[in-house]
């Protein structure tokens, strides 16, 4: 039931609709075709929305063939989340069955995600699921996690790989994926079938070892062919390595694949972990050999993963090193704070630093440092910026159950001020940041909380 602007009554359970405007109907107002603007629309039992377990949205399209279509043309210009996960139930043996298989679909409106759940019974109906929303929306940000017991995310990969086979136009910019190598194939399979429009891709990797060399080749290859590629994220995670075999490092054959795939590559962002050499030589010197010949780097996002030392290496010495870093607008390190080894970090910024442009900036992010040093830790940076004329944006992450966090900020601020040596010293609030001036320095610095439970 569809009502003009003139009608009188309205039915209490009516909902009312915004102006629809589609590329139709712009084309008519060129024909001067008489134009009705919907005022309500009521929709009623629209093949028992409670079982079909999908988008409220998309149940919608139910309504009629012209419906579809209006709502079908909002979908090509919305970016949603696709991603994969899994639901244990209690009663589940770890070893046994397969657990329940989530489709989450982030993005569709500011509610939650909506979730499509697949079991055992029905698993085969996801790959027809995916090719359902891949048909809808051509802006995709697609998740695949880590593989889980008995689903792993080569079933997830190959899915999307034969709903894209199926499905014409469709754009996925931004991929997600955790991985090791046993899925290495099909990762590398839908990788290559999104390389034509990919413009993010987040890799995270569980077993960097150069033992299949030839498929990480043809792996980082692919890689290198995503000519729209804008923003590259590269890690490794230690973690799980680092509790069987401390001593574990990168292969340097596998680094090698890594930058020769990198150097195709006019990315303007990169994120990294990985370091290469032996334990305690390990360094990041091989990023400006990667990046030697990529003018289009603006910023570089370091992980340091280790806590006992500074891994960042000698970058300023290194052949093509002063370059990469003159490109940046923004250097981001992300380290665990020992004050063991503070002074090897202060020794690389002071070197780091002159070597990048007036207009860039150092962003540092400190975990699990000692509390009852903040102020040893500001007055480092504040030198730092000062020796250096340098732009300099600290942020300190506090342990998850530290409540007090600002009230240790302030009181170091307030310590910091009272010293002789930084008399004249000017804190100026700016949002959720704190901007120190003295001298040459510019310093920002931002207290929080740690998500994780550092």
């Amino acid at each position: 039931m569809t009502g003009k602007r003139k009608s009188s009554s309205r039915n209490p359970k009516t909902v009312k609709c915004s102006k629809l405007q589609t590329n139709s109907m712009k084309k008519s107002a060129i024909n001067e075709e008489e134009k009705v603007q919907l005022d309500f629309l009521v929709v009623e039992k629209i093949a028992l929305l409670t079982k079909l377990k999908f988008a409220p949205d998309i149940c919608q399209e139910l309504v009629s063939l012209s419906f579809a279509k209006a709502l079908r043309s909002f979908y090509s210009k919305k970016k949603v989340t696709l991603s994969f996960s899994v639901s244990f139930s209690e009663n589940l043996d770890d070893y046994g069955e397969c657990p329940d298989i989530l489709l989450s679909i982030g993005g569709l409106s500011q509610q939650s995600e909506e979730e499509i759940k697949f079991d055992e019974e029905n698993f085969e109906k996801l790959n027809e699921a995916v090719q359902q929303i891949l048909t809808r929306f051509r802006q995709i940000h697609l998740k695949i996690p880590m593989y889980v017991n008995n689903i792993d995310n080569e079933d997830f990969a190959s899915i999307v790989s034969e709903a894209v086979n199926d499905v014409r136009d469709v754009t996925i910019e931004t991929l997600d994926i955790t991985f090791e190598y046993p899925v290495l194939v099909d990762c590398h399979r839908l990788i290559k079938k999104l390389s034509r429009n990919l413009k993010v891709l987040n890799l995270c990797i569980y077993d960097p070892t150069d033992q299949y060399e030839e498929s990480w080749k043809k792996f980082w290859q692919t890689v290198g062919s995503c000519t729209k590629l804008e923003k590259l994220s590269v890690k490794f995670d230690y973690t799980l390595m680092a509790g069987e075999d401390p001593g574990h490092e990168t292969d340097n054959a596998l680094l090698v694949q890594i930058a020769n795939g990198v150097k195709r590559l006019k990315i303007k962002n990169f994120r990294t972990n990985l370091q290469e050499g032996e334990e305690d030589e390990r360094t990041m010197e091989w990023l400006p050999r990667a990046f030697a010949k990529n003018e289009h780097l603006r910023h570089l996002d370091i992980d340091t993963y280790f806590e006992s030392g500074c891994y960042l290496g000698d970058l300023v010495s290194v052949k093509d090193g002063p370059l990469v870093l003159s490109r940046l607008e923004s250097l981001k390190i992300k380290i665990g704070d020992g004050t063991e080894c503070r002074k090897d970090w202060e020794a690389s910024f002071k070197k780091v630093l002159p070597a990048m442009s007036d207009q860039a900036v150092l962003k540092i992010t400190v975990s699990s440092f000692c509390k009852e040093d903040t102020r040893g830790l500001l007055r480092m940076y504040l030198e730092l910026s000062h020796q250096t004329a340098r732009r300099i944006k600290l942020r300190l992450l506090f342990s998850k159950d530290n409540m007090n966090f600002g009230a240790v900020l302030k009181k170091a601020l307030s310590g910091l001020s009272s010293m002789k040596k930084f008399r004249g010293l000017k804190t100026v609030p700016d949002g959720a940041w704190t901007r120190l001036l003295f001298g040459n320095a510019d310093l920002m610095v931002e207290a929080k909380r740690s998500k994780s439970g550092i």
